[in-house]
């Protein structure tokens, strides 16, 4: 959330009071009705909310009374469009906070600009040397300012023997290409890179090959955008909208999208392990219907999943009922892959525009002042007590309670585990060390004493997989060893 100088937290709240915010109690996410937006089309890509309660919208938004859409639209406390803000928005994609400054995703490039929407002139990648921009992706923004943008875009760096398409590439924080940086290309647009917490990123895009060697639809890169070969994921159909990294090395993925050569055995949402096989551990199979809304041609679409409580997950995108449970385009679910109650009936409203017919969320957001905020493509909130259909494109909700919210049974963490025991097909050995493993290794050995597997330990916490149809039926031992020393034993039986 950003601070507007000049003007107190306590006007906020003061702001809120004459709206109508907070003077009745409320419960978690119920719809703030004092808050609409005054726009009927088209879409919200990205928002950013002010600590004067103000909300910074960017998209494809059609004020009335004006012939084209503005890419982004500054609102006020009770969702009307503030006209003050210029008319002319660098914006239109995803907006991140940096600083007392914001990037933005416009077009096929990165822009940033000031809180009151002028261009910052000291960062500019348009038109300058080296670089030309063509087909846009996603970007991550350093701590320092830097940018990594992913997409399709022209290098003349001859020089440096950078010319032609690159697919992942590095800026500096005044938008010059980063002379320093080895760019790298793939022989596919790369969509989504998503950071984790090592420094490597997963990467989705549309191509087979990767500076070279084979990749799936997502794969993972180390810091420096060299490929990491352990990770082969190979999605062959469809697009993954979303990727939500774990701190273990799995990872969500969010989109609509298949393992074979067409919409076959779709999948919507499902949760991988660091190598890029399926988790057995979650329901890869949740069932997402569109409902109401008329079909495009491949059915319900998850656009974002993003961390939830205890290990649950938000998920976000056009549906309206997930395992024939009523959600209109959010949802939780919970670290196993099952449907919670949260958001039961509720949701977004479908509209048409242009003969297409929308419904979706796209987003959501918590600010400083208790409340939280939704965004997509969509006409009317229910929040299962109120329907409120002037609801548009951004609406505001009664922010959540965590401390007296609906928990999942708490589960006491072990450090190792084996999981199903009996197992009769595949088998998870999970491990979390408190610091960082050396030489560690699962080993399974027979009653014989005779080591039948051994899988290394790469990582402090993780899952490792063995397919036990491999095995004679019987007893096993599993140890789990780090520097030479057996640190603990389970007993494995084998059906």
């Amino acid at each position: 959330m950003f601070r507007l100088k000049g003007i107190p937290k306590t006007l906020v709240l003061t702001l809120y009071l004459i709206l109508g915010v907070g003077v009745e109690a409320q419960q978690p996410f119920d719809v703030d009705t004092t808050f609409r937006c005054g726009f009927n089309d088209w879409y919200v890509n990205s928002i950013l909310t002010f600590d004067n309660g103000q909300v910074l919208a960017s998209g494809q938004i059609k004020v009335p009374g004006e012939l084209v859409h503005r890419t982004g639209v500054r609102l006020d406390q009770d969702g009307t469009i503030d006209p003050t803000y210029p008319i002319v928005a660098f914006m239109g994609g995803k907006l991140t906070p940096w600083q007392d400054r914001i990037y933005t995703k416009s077009g096929a490039s990165v822009r940033r600009i000031h809180t009151d929407g002028t261009l910052d002139a000291s960062f500019n990648m348009i038109g300058t040397p080296y670089f030309g921009a063509q087909q846009g992706g996603d970007y991550h923004v350093f701590p320092d300012g830097r940018i990594l943008m992913s997409g399709a875009h022209n290098l003349h760096d001859s020089v440096r023997g950078f010319v032609g398409i690159y697919d992942l590439i590095w800026f500096t924080n005044t938008g010059r290409l980063d002379t320093t940086r080895i760019h790298r290309r793939a022989s596919g647009a790369i969509y989504e890179i998503a950071p984790m917490d090592n420094g490597q990123f997963l990467c989705y895009g549309t191509g087979d090959i990767y500076e070279g060697q084979p990749v799936g639809g997502i794969f993972r890169v180390n810091a420096d955008g060299s490929l990491d070969t352990t990770l082969y994921c190979q999605l062959r159909w469809g697009e993954a909208y979303s990727i939500l990294p774990l701190p273990d090395g799995r990872f969500y993925a969010a989109g609509i999208y298949s393992f074979s050569n067409g919409p076959l055995n779709i999948i919507r949402l499902a949760r991988f392990l660091p190598n890029g096989d399926l988790d057995p551990t979650f329901d890869n199979a949740i069932d997402f219907d569109l409902g109401e809304i008329p079909d495009p041609g491949f059915g319900a679409t998850v656009a974002r999943v993003r961390p939830w409580e205890n290990g649950s997950i938000l998920v976000m995108g056009t549906y309206q009922f997930v395992n024939g449970e009523p959600r209109r385009g959010i949802c939780v679910i919970d670290s196993t892959g099952q449907l919670t109650d949260l958001f039961d009936g509720c949701g977004v409203g479908p509209y048409t525009y242009q003969g297409f017919t929308y419904g979706s969320v796209a987003g959501y957001l918590e600010d400083d002042n208790g409340m939280a905020y939704i965004w997509g493509a969509y006409h009317g909130y229910n929040d299962g007590t109120t329907n409120d259909t002037l609801q548009r494109f951004v609406t505001r909700l009664y922010g959540p309670d965590f401390t007296t919210s609906v928990r999942e049974p708490e589960v006491l963490e072990k450090q190792f585990s084996v999981y199903p025991n009996p197992a009769a097909e595949m088998v998870t050995f999970n491990y979390n060390f408190k610091t960082e493993p050396e030489m560690a290794f699962v080993i399974v050995r027979d009653a014989m004493g005779r080591e039948v597997s051994t899988i290394a330990m790469p990582n402090k916490q993780g899952q490792l997989v063995l397919d036990t149809r491999q095995l004679t039926k019987g007893m096993y031992a599993v140890s789990y060893t780090n520097a030479g020393a057996t640190l603990h034993v389970d007993r494995l039986i084998v059906r």
